[in-house]
């Protein structure tokens, strides 16, 4: 089976069988990537790479981010002090459903096998399995949320797989008359269709189809998301604020920073400086910046080039074609 499909079919079966919440439907998808890869550790760019690698769905690191708290509260994890996240082997494993996997991709077999029968008989054209995977991802590509909510104009979680118009085609067709002559069988391709359907509202990738965008809506970020954006707070926390206002510009929310919090950033940078250069601090007592600037070997001289940067980095990343940040 398809990995994109499976990941889909199972995240919908998460949901409609344990009734918990988008995050809860993740977790036994994440649970198979670590026991399949044998982690011991994993982190949020981990988890980015194994479920697109597995599954070929593609979610944020802050989607990530919140879904590996889950594990947490869950039991399955316990984070540390350098962002990473301790495998808890036992109930990761137990969270494990093979027995779903099993039915799942019989349940899609069968459906293959139906779509193989379909386009012999009624177009007497033949097409192969992997037609009819990707024409299945083609197909809702453009039609998810036709099925399900409201036409879908956002971008879309699946892979970018190579078109056949022909299998597409017959798909869509097969899918229509299914709607009308077997509704069990039409099940299945809902069964999809929301599955990819959870996994777009959990990147926020369509979120425009349901509550529209940040227009007008001036957003103000505080001072560790800038410290973030510095790269003071770890690359891992660079990348996921770089991934936080690339969202909101293109949302086209307006990004703003209040001057009390502009001039806690050059204080506690210039208080770093001074303390690396006089080598008068406690590690333990110290702020996060200092911390990380021990922790990554961070010179006093290079955060002060940092700090010269500072004013033409929150200009580029608060800045679309009409947004600035006032201080």
């Amino acid at each position: 089976m398809n990995k994109t499909l499976f990941g889909l079919a199972l995240l919908s079966h998460n949901w409609n069988n344990h009734k918990k919440d988008i995050f809860d439907s993740y977790v036994p998808l994440v649970c198979q990537t670590i026991m399949d890869k044998s982690h011991n550790l994993t982190s949020r760019e981990q988890t980015q790479y194994d479920l697109l690698e597995n599954y070929g769905i593609n979610i944020s690191l802050g989607a990530c981010e919140s879904l590996l708290k889950r594990m947490v509260k869950n039991g399955l994890l316990t984070k540390n002090t350098t962002n990473e996240y301790l495998v808890h082997r036992n109930p990761v494993n137990e969270a494990v459903k093979y027995s779903e996997r099993e039915d799942l991709n019989r349940g899609f077999r069968l459906l293959v096998i139906e779509i193989k029968k379909y386009s012999k008989g009624v177009f007497t054209i033949e097409l192969s399995s992997e037609e009819i995977e990707l024409g299945l991802i083609n197909f809702f590509r453009d039609n998810d949320l036709d099925l399900l909510f409201a036409n879908n104009d956002g971008k879309s979680v699946l892979p970018n797989v190579k078109e056949s118009r022909k299998a597409k085609y017959i798909i869509a067709k097969f899918i229509t008359d299914s709607q009308n002559s077997d509704p069990e069988r039409f099940q299945v391709i809902l069964k999809l269709a929301q599955g990819y359907a959870i996994a777009s509202l959990i990147t926020y990738q369509d979120i425009q189809s349901y509550s529209g965008n940040l227009v007008d809506v001036e957003i103000y970020l505080d001072a560790p998301v800038i410290f973030s954006l510095l790269g003071l707070n770890g690359e891992s926390n660079l990348m996921l604020a770089r991934e936080l206002v690339e969202a909101l510009n293109t949302n086209h929310g307006k990004l703003r920073i209040f001057e009390i919090n502009y001039g806690e950033v050059i204080k506690t940078i210039q208080d770093t400086i001074r303390r690396l250069n006089e080598n008068d601090y406690v590690l333990a007592k110290s702020s996060r910046v200092l911390r990380t600037a021990v922790r990554e070997n961070i010179s006093s001289q290079q955060l002060q080039i940092k700090l010269n940067q500072l004013e033409e980095i929150l200009t580029r990343s608060c800045q679309t074609s009409t947004n600035y940040c006032y201080f």
